[in-house]
């Protein structure tokens, strides 16, 4: 993943030496969190897997609305400086 899924959670990229994913094992567990969104959404709902991308950007979507534990706040609170609105997600 480049840097259009970096920029999906919201996670500054750190310089890391290449080939070596333990130094940078921040970005790699958004990754690994990101790819279990995405296989639980598609299987769970029976989807085909032409829907990826879809499931991907809804991941993402969901990720950026979960409060992190250091500050308490969204990612997209810390982007754009207001609480989001979670009116529309259901459960």
């Amino acid at each position: 993943m480049g840097n259009g899924s970096l920029a999906c959670v919201i996670v500054s990229p750190p310089y890391a030496p290449p080939y070596a994913p333990q130094s940078n094992g921040i970005a790699e567990r958004k990754n690994y969190t990101l790819l279990n969104m995405i296989n639980a959404m598609l299987i769970s709902s029976s989807l085909p897997d032409n829907l990826w991308g879809e499931a991907w950007f809804t991941s993402c979507h969901i990720l950026n609305r979960i409060p992190y534990k250091s500050s308490d706040k969204t990612p997209y609170e810390l982007w754009k400086n207001r609480k989001p609105n979670l009116k529309y997600l259901k459960v």
